[in-house]
């Protein structure tokens, strides 16, 4: 699945309680893990912790990593973008990154914070970690059988089997002429017999029904592929984000890079 997870951190305990649930994965994956911090010398853009403090800090949050049996690494990175966190995911096959440094207006539109440009730019899948992040005992995957979609399956799958995760299934676009699509995610995972898994078709407006489905189901890990933008909107990553108490995978940036 994983072989190396870029971990972005910072200050602030929200980055810590990230970098925990990043641990878990590179134990269910044997992932190496590379910590990475973006410094900005403008104190406006972010809170103001010098690099001696933020090298100290990296410095713990290493050796937590060690103490737990797993390889890593950490880099202080100048400058705050997201073309800096770009830059650096092309070396890896994950970035995970909090959720949390964005304002209420920026929630209800679903921009203007760094986690939601990377959901948009990345080359690589991203994992937007909760708040408070749950380490995952169900996950749900939204099936459109597009190759992200595939890939999706694919990688919650082999999460499920490793760490005995239940598996909740969906087809997000009921009504608009789709397919059968649970249909081959149905044929594919026969072949896990160690995976249990349900499915659901959710009717009506699927981007509300999707946000309402995590939430009834107590999903702690959401991986959502390339599905129709035209019928779910542009805005459903940010949405799952930043209304839902699940963390979100997003397989790869789905929109032109935002600098």
């Amino acid at each position: 699945m994983y072989h190396s997870i870029l971990v972005g951190q910072d200050a602030s305990e929200y980055s810590h309680q990230a970098l925990g649930l990043a641990i878990w994965l590179a134990k269910a994956t044997r992932a190496r893990l590379h910590l990475i911090h973006l410094h900005s010398r403008k104190p406006r853009i972010r809170p103001k912790t010098s690099l001696t403090e933020m090298s100290s800090i990296m410095e713990v949050r290493l050796e937590e990593l060690r103490s737990d049996g797993i390889n890593g690494d950490c880099q202080v990175v100048e400058g705050w973008s997201t073309k800096s966190l770009v830059n650096e995911s092309k070396w890896h096959d994950l970035v995970v990154v909090g959720r949390h440094g964005v304002s209420s207006s920026e929630r209800v539109r679903g921009i203007g914070s760094l986690p939601t440009a990377l959901l948009a730019a990345s080359p690589v899948p991203v994992l937007v970690a909760a708040d408070t992040p749950v380490i995952p005992d169900r996950l749900l995957v939204a099936f459109d059988n597009s190759p992200d979609a595939c890939m999706a399956l694919r990688i919650a799958a082999s999460l499920a089997a490793e760490r005995g995760l239940r598996m909740h299934v969906i087809e997000a676009m009921a009504g608009h002429g789709r397919q059968d699509h649970l249909a081959h995610a149905r044929a594919y995972l026969e072949g896990w017999k160690e995976v249990d898994a349900d499915f659901e078709v959710l009717e009506g407006k699927s981007s509300d029904q999707i946000v309402s489905c995590i939430a009834k189901h107590d999903i702690q890990l959401t991986f959502l592929p390339a599905l129709d933008r035209s019928i779910l909107g542009h805005n459903l990553p940010a949405r799952i984000a930043h209304e839902t108490g699940s963390s979100l995978i997003v397989p790869r940036g789905q929109t032109p890079p935002v600098y």
